[in-house]
């Protein structure tokens, strides 16, 4: 039985309202100044207003905020409740031999702003290495060395104790000086250094996987017009009656969402997804980074397992469900759902009280083209710069301008940055941004201020700083709502517009934006539509029926047609719901989008209007009497300069994705205590 809540019940929150005012509460006064002022320029009775949709006290079991549709403003009429309530998302450490039931039991409480701890402070099993790493300092005796070249035994063979070398070592670090060099031996009169130093949040298994998770259940409201004729958005703790609207059916289980896009592994030669941070290079091809163009590129790394690129939502869904103990059940493991994704963005939303998450000053649009580069912004907004070595002046670049003055070849080969770097694949590895902040809280790293003094930290070999997002907790406070940047350096060899062998000089600085630790925007699209559907019909207008199922326990496990005849139907049709129809637009920015739905019913003209995000559905091709089942992804790349959280393209099922898409990975957790 629902809680209603009623248009009494909403007149009494006006007399507690009151009273908090009375009481000198002025956040609650400044909100119904606002409100007050932003109703009156609408030609709203503001009393009518009040008692129709209230005000009610923080600690109410729900967080919302009212919208205006069909006009550009990004930000709320008004907001209310508890904000504590976006904020119930935790990082948790995952066993995916789990899995026999409707639900896994997380391994732990991850630390929210440090991965590499337990929630406890015991240090997690989060970043994977290999047998031979691990075996470097605990199958043999290691040595250190002095000033004089003497070598002196500091652990005995099977003796390294990890947690208390980690202890020495980053009392270094934090001190300006480098951590304890080790020394095996190799003869009687040869040694040579360690080539792994192990660290104790090191593991050889690969059966963990992190997620982010509320630990209890809640319930969305996404754009969807209340009786009052208000457009609201909210999270509730509890399945109420809001202004006419049942939330019962559009719950948001206990699920963990990948916090990155998917990698995969193998176990038992089979393919399976994972949201983790690895030391060595992947065993998939399309888990591995590409060299780019550049001759011998500098920036190359394979020893990380990258996102699974050119995924298709069939081998998607078959990766991540191959983690259950029934590999055709949609649970506890199954790819990424669009329902709990669009759950984080909204609790953002909602907390920055405005749509608009991903400008420059909040948290940014990821390794994207957004925002241009040019020698103000190239530290907050990263991008690309060279010259030849020796001159003065720098050339900034983003993501998707040309390389040149810069060629790979004598024959002036050109091409845009993106490509020439590393061919549009993935720019991070899998988790790389939230371990490399995790590293950051572990070394009490504080934030750079200011782009002219950048607060640099080492992670396993490459540097980074990180910057706040101002009005979100950051590390410090316990948080990880943080822009973490990535500095690459190199000479770089290649031939000038002459066609003459010349070195240049280059610097990359990759932008991660981390919202609430997940990455939601740029570097690649990724698919995450578990639990949505849409079906584009081939008649006039070219109308698309969009359909949804919160509930990951009743997802179908369908890899069938992409196209029927108009008059078929596939099986969701009877079990999703029905949540609404549109028309194709053509590719545009967003000024309204369905409830409860990614799909844009109303243009806009640019990405700061709005819903503030992009639609593409160019690719999808449409046959005279027949329907289309679409294959969608989310965030957009970093060479395009339309990158947020809910940019959308829509493709055809049958075509082939590139390099360019990648997948999701989400797992139904058990209640933690």
């Amino acid at each position: 039985m629902t809680k209603m809540v009623d248009q009494a019940a909403l007149k009494t929150s006006m007399a507690l309202q009151k009273g908090y005012i009375d009481q000198g509460d002025q956040a609650n006064a400044t909100r119904i100044q606002q409100l007050e002022s932003t109703t009156a320029q609408q030609g709203n009775d503001i009393e009518s207003l009040k008692e129709s949709v209230g005000i009610l006290e923080t600690g109410s079991p729900f967080y919302v905020a009212a919208y205006a549709q069909g006009t550009n403003d990004s930000v709320p009429l008004f907001s209310h409740g508890n904000p504590e309530i976006c904020k119930k998302f935790d990082f948790f450490l995952l066993d995916i031999s789990d899995n026999a039931g409707e639900y896994t039991t997380p391994v732990g409480k991850l630390m929210k702003n440090n991965l590499l701890r337990f929630a406890n402070g015991s240090y997690a099993p989060t970043v994977g290495i290999t047998q031979a790493m691990h075996d470097e300092c605990m199958t043999r005796a290691i040595y250190t060395k002095d000033a004089e070249g003497n070598y002196t035994e500091a652990y005995a063979a099977g003796a390294f104790d990890p947690d208390a070398q980690w202890e020495i070592d980053k009392a270094l670090i934090v001190g300006g000086q480098e951590p304890t060099t080790f020394y095996k031996k190799v003869s009687d009169v040869e040694y040579q250094p360690v080539s792994h130093v192990l660290r104790p949040w090191e593991t050889t298994e690969t059966k963990y996987t992190i997620g982010i998770a509320a630990a209890q259940d809640l319930y969305l409201l996404d754009n969807v017009k209340g009786t009052s004729g208000r457009y609201w958005k909210g999270i509730f703790t509890e399945p109420l009656t809001w202004d006419g609207i049942d939330l019962r059916k559009f719950k948001v289980a206990r699920t963990a969402m990948g916090p990155c896009p998917m990698t995969t592994v193998v176990e038992g030669g089979v393919t399976k997804s994972r949201c983790f941070f690895y030391l060595y290079e992947a065993a998939h091809d399309n888990c591995k980074p590409s060299p780019g163009l550049i001759p011998n590129n500098p920036f190359y790394n394979k020893d990380r397992h990258y996102p699974r690129t050119s995924v298709k939502r069939v081998d998607n869904m078959n990766w991540a469900r191959a983690n259950n103990a029934d590999t055709t059940k949609s649970y506890p493991f199954a790819e990424g759902g669009w329902w709990v994704t669009n759950a984080h963005i909204i609790a953002l939303e909602l907390l920055a009280e405005t749509r608009y998450l991903h400008q420059a000053n909040l948290f940014g649009s990821g390794i994207s083209s957004n925002d241009g580069t040019n020698a103000t912004n190239f530290y907050t907004s990263g991008g690309a710069r060279l010259r030849v070595k020796g001159d003065e002046a720098w050339l900034y670049k983003t993501f998707k301008d040309d390389c040149a003055p810069y060629y790979y070849n004598a024959e002036k080969g050109a091409t845009d940055m993106s490509n020439l770097l590393n061919k549009y694949k993935p720019k991070e590895a899998a988790m790389e941004s939230q371990l490399a902040a995790s590293m950051a809280t572990e070394l009490g790293i504080a934030p750079t201020e200011s782009a002219d003094v950048l607060n640099t930290f080492k992670f396993y070999g490459d540097t980074y700083y990180y910057m706040n997002v101002p009005g979100f907790a950051g590390l410090q406070d316990g948080d990880m709502n943080v822009r973490v940047y990535k500095v690459l350096k190199s000479d770089v060899e290649g031939f000038n517009t002459a066609g003459e062998a010349t070195t240049f000089e280059f610097e990359i600085i990759y932008r991660m934006s981390l919202f609430n630790g997940a990455n939601l925007s740029g570097d690649t699209w990724v698919y995450n539509g578990g639990g949505l559907e849409m079906v584009y019909i081939g008649t006039n207008g070219f109308p698309v029926h969009v359909y949804l199922q919160p509930d990951q326990k009743q997802w179908h496990h369908d890899s069938s047609d992409d196209m029927k005849p108009i008059e078929e139907t596939w099986d969701f049709e009877k079990t999703y719901l029905k949540v609404g129809e549109s028309e194709t637009r053509g590719d545009s920015y967003t000024l309204e989008r369905m409830s409860n739905s990614p799909v844009r019913i109303k243009k806009a003209s640019n990405m700061s209007q709005g819903e503030n995000y992009y639609m593409a559905d160019r690719y999808v091709g449409f046959s005279p009497r027949y329907r289309k089942r679409a294959m969608f992804y989310f965030r957009s790349s970093s060479g395009d300069n339309q990158c947020s959280a809910r940019t959308m393209e829509v493709i055809d099922i049958s075509m082939y994705p590139g390099v360019v898409y990648e997948g999701s990975f989400q797992a139904l957790i058990e209640p933690q205590a």
